[in-house]
């Protein structure tokens, strides 16, 4: 099972090469907004649900932080990709 630092070292690699193609190289937090945008288009341009898509991403990243108790997350809404495994329910917060 991969870290958490490997997984940051993956995205990092993913931002950098936007930024390649981009010319982007501002602030870490300019750039990761310009590639959600960027990710948003291709998902209009493939019928993918961006909200849903977002919402799947944030519930793996807290599962992955080991935050899932957290205090303002809400368990709701069963993702069809998901069934009745452990994962089928996603967060929202209040």
């Amino acid at each position: 099972m991969p870290t958490n630092t490997e997984r940051t070292e993956w995205a990092r690699t993913a931002l950098d090469a936007h930024g390649g193609k981009t010319g982007n190289f501002e602030d870490v937090e300019t750039r990761i907004g310009d590639l959600i945008c960027d990710i948003a288009h291709l998902a209009d341009d493939t019928g993918v649900d961006i909200l849903a898509t977002i919402k799947r991403g944030l519930y793996h990243h807290a599962a992955e932080r080991g935050e899932m108790e957290n205090e303002g997350l809400l368990f709701a809404e069963h993702h069809p990709d998901y069934g009745d495994s452990p994962h089928a329910r996603m967060w929202v917060t209040e």
